[in-house]
């Protein structure tokens, strides 16, 4: 009699991917941030960790995640992945983001005022941590929309007003709460008549 043995053949399977995480980065005009895993299929579930180690989320099968901050306050977040066999990845990179939801102070204006001898006026807006600078005129129209420069050059006719108010902006989009007070000149040009 002939006996033959049956030879089962199994895969062990103790790896996974790392999961990259995506999302924002630096100082950013938001007190929350979106963040990302890639998807790294598996059936996967994701955890989310504070830099220190410090779980935020258990696993589940989301791969993304919003975290809140405060202005000023750094947060970090870095994610690692599980799948169906229970196989837990490293560490993703990690990423962290600071709210920055402040608007420059309001800007100061300043050049020629009252009545010049000129047909144009040169002003000049200034406003601590502003990158860009709006300047709209007497009807809020803008004259100048935001720009790194923070100098206007407005002409006007003899005896015609003319009113310039600026904004200021920062890097990341923060705004003033407030215009500057506007800077106005009206020309004279004209000398006197002369007496026959």
């Amino acid at each position: 009699m002939t006996c033959h043995a049956r030879i089962a053949t199994y895969i062990l399977n103790t790896e996974i991917s790392t999961p990259t995480l995506s999302g924002p980065s630096g100082i950013i005009a938001s007190t929350s941030a979106t963040f990302t895993a890639t998807d790294i299929g598996e059936t996967a579930t994701y955890a989310f960790y504070a830099s220190d180690g410090t779980l935020i989320r258990d696993f589940s099968s989301s791969n993304q995640i919003t975290i809140t901050s405060t202005h000023n306050v750094t947060k970090s977040v870095k994610v690692r992945a599980k799948d169906n066999a229970g196989n837990v990845s490293g560490f993703s990179n990690t990423l962290s983001f600071t709210p920055d939801t402040v608007g420059p102070p309001t800007p100061t204006i300043s050049g020629p005022s009252g009545t010049i001898t000129s047909l144009s006026a040169t002003y000049t807006a200034s406003s601590a941590g502003a990158v860009y600078y709006q300047f709209q005129d007497d009807d809020a129209e803008v004259i100048q929309d935001w720009s790194t420069s923070n100098q206007i050059t407005l002409t006007s006719t003899h005896g015609v007003r003319k009113r310039v108010k600026a904004r200021a902006k920062d890097a990341v989009g923060n705004r003033s709460t407030n215009f500057s007070d506007y800077g106005s000149f009206t020309p004279d040009v004209v000398g006197p008549v002369a007496v026959v």
